[in-house]
């Protein structure tokens, strides 16, 4: 049962709470920007879904970085893994991420860190973004809309790197992006 008063009697210092969360949404909209090699005025504030997109990109960036960092690489990672696994290669670049993996499983093992690079060159190559959700986790999707998932692709690419790069340009995609 509801006593009638507004939920804002409960907050002793309303403007001083409006200040403080202004001021938290500013600097995480400033960081997940900051992170995504982009600027904002000083009081900008993102809507929500660029928002999710922002911070979601930046995490995924994070990700890439941490992967090349423990395969060894450095600069756009993707066209690198990818003319490793062309040149057959793929135990010295699956390795430093699986190293109790047998060798036979680093094919099923591999497409998994692999997708997330392919994941970060789909969103940079503005072909892809994250939608925003209050209930799921932000889900990567195409510019029209539907679900992107690059799963197929990247187990391609463990046997066929050419055919999987081919696949990513037929989306725009470019592999010098991640």
């Amino acid at each position: 049962m509801s006593d009638g008063r507004p939920a804002t009697s409960l907050i002793l210092d309303l403007a001083a709470a409006q200040a403080a969360l202004r001021a938290t949404e500013l600097e995480g909209t400033r960081a997940a920007l900051r992170a995504d090699g982009r600027e904002i005025e000083d009081d900008m504030v993102l809507a929500w879904p660029e928002f999710t997109h922002a911070a979601t990109t930046a995490q995924l960036q994070r990700e890439t970085d941490g992967l090349l960092h423990t395969i060894g690489l450095t600069g756009p990672g993707l066209p690198q893994v990818l003319r490793m696994l062309e040149d057959g290669r793929l135990d010295e670049v699956a390795r430093p991420l699986f190293p109790d993996a047998a060798p036979e499983e680093l094919p099923e093992l591999f497409p998994t860190p692999l997708e997330v690079l392919m994941n970060l060159a789909a969103v940079r190559a503005g072909q892809a973004t994250f939608r925003h959700s209050w209930s799921d986790p932000a889900e990567l999707v195409a510019s029209d809309g539907s679900p992107l998932d690059l799963t197929k692709v990247a187990e391609r690419a463990i046997t066929d790197p050419r055919g999987a790069t081919a696949a990513l340009a037929e989306l725009g995609i470019g592999i010098w992006r991640a």
